[in-house]
């Protein structure tokens, strides 16, 4: 007698389609425009160009941790040198 092979059942995964839209926009809305030059001043600074757009990775107090984008650096920026993306101030 002859048995026919049986399907392996694969793994089943579940998006929250919600929680992956909103991980989405707090992404875009982390996204900001550098208004100015800054060249660091201590170690721990991020230097950028005006124009370069940056990744605000922890935006809590005056000071917030960058990445930028061009240069894939990380460190700390003056919170008021950037815009978010999709504000005024970033297209002046």
């Amino acid at each position: 007698m002859r048995t026919e092979p049986q399907p392996t059942s694969l793994p089943t995964v579940r998006i929250n389609a919600k929680n992956f839209n909103q991980s989405n926009r707090e992404d875009t809305r982390k996204l900001c425009t550098a208004l100015f030059d800054y060249n660091a001043r201590t170690e721990g600074d991020l230097t950028f160009r005006k124009g370069e757009t940056l990744h605000i990775v922890d935006d809590s107090g005056d000071w917030w941790v960058a990445k930028s984008l061009t240069t894939n650096h990380e460190g700390y920026i003056p919170s008021n040198y950037v815009a978010p993306i999709k504000s005024m101030d970033a297209e002046e």
